[in-house]
């Protein structure tokens, strides 16, 4: 039979989880974004007609386009193992006496987060961060020569997808 020592341990396992989760987050946006950018170097390095047209940058746009809905979907894959990891832990406080203290924090006010917040907290910023892969998306397919209007029909459908993407996952 585990003891509060195990159980701590676990707890203790799932937060550093979660952490790991979280921090995990970042690191796929800046990627995302930087290999956004590097598909629109690479694609402007090489030799092209001048000048620059859609017809000839699609196979970038597509992928610039791949990039940044595989971004969303493994943020969205990240944000379920926090909600994992908090669940987790949340089983844990009913198993050692960190139930008591958090409901002591949370009578004094002291702690806003609780159950029913787990899915949700912290979502806004991915939903930001996942409007700025379209974005980015779309400005890297105007520099690769399409029209703006094309840009941000884009940015319009690699949002959707994203958005859908992700509310899934919360």
């Amino acid at each position: 039979m585990p003891d509060h020592t195990d159980r701590y341990a676990l707890y203790e396992h799932a937060h550093h989880d979660l952490w790991w989760a979280k921090a995990q987050q970042w690191n796929v946006g800046n990627w995302t974004l930087l290999l956004i950018a590097a598909l629109v170097t690479v694609a402007r390095t090489l030799p092209h007609p001048e000048p620059l047209t859609a017809s000839y940058s699609w196979p970038f746009i597509v992928t610039a386009a791949i990039v940044a809905v595989a971004g969303t979907w493994y943020l969205a894959r990240l944000h379920g193992d926090v909600v994992h990891n908090r669940r987790v832990y949340r089983e844990l406080e009913t198993q050692t006496g960190i139930k008591a203290l958090r409901d002591e924090l949370r009578s004094k006010g002291l702690e806003r987060a609780n159950e029913s917040s787990d899915r949700t907290r912290g979502i806004e910023v991915l939903y930001l961060m996942v409007i700025v892969f379209a974005a980015a998306v779309g400005f890297a397919t105007c520099l690769l020569g399409a029209t703006p209007c094309v840009g941000l029909l884009t940015t319009l459908g690699v949002a959707s997808v994203n958005v859908i993407i992700l509310a899934r996952a919360a």
